[in-house]
């Protein structure tokens, strides 16, 4: 996934999600989400380091998202389903 400079439209930064990254949405303090089909995962990726903080599980093809307070609703497009994940238990990169 790739950061652009809106001022100057050249990316500054590219952070290492996985494959097939379909959507984003930011929450209230600015973390980043990107739904990460080829992952089945959301990756939080934090813009002050431009790295994957946390992930979460996903069913298959996680796609569109929407953020109410602590949770995170993910569409499953593979599975055809709504799943609703639990932002103050993410896991981190590493597990």
């Amino acid at each position: 996934m790739s950061r652009i400079d809106p001022a100057t439209n050249t990316v500054v930064a590219t952070v290492a999600t996985g494959t097939a990254t379909e959507g984003i949405v930011v929450d209230p303090n600015g973390l980043v989400y990107a739904a990460v089909s080829g992952a089945l995962g959301v990756a939080g990726i934090d813009p002050a380091t431009n790295a994957v903080s946390a992930v979460f599980s996903t069913g298959n093809e996680p796609r569109r998202m929407l953020i109410r307070e602590h949770d995170l609703w993910v569409t499953n497009t593979g599975d055809g389903n709504v799943q609703i994940l639990d932002l103050t238990k993410p896991r981190t990169p590493e597990n």
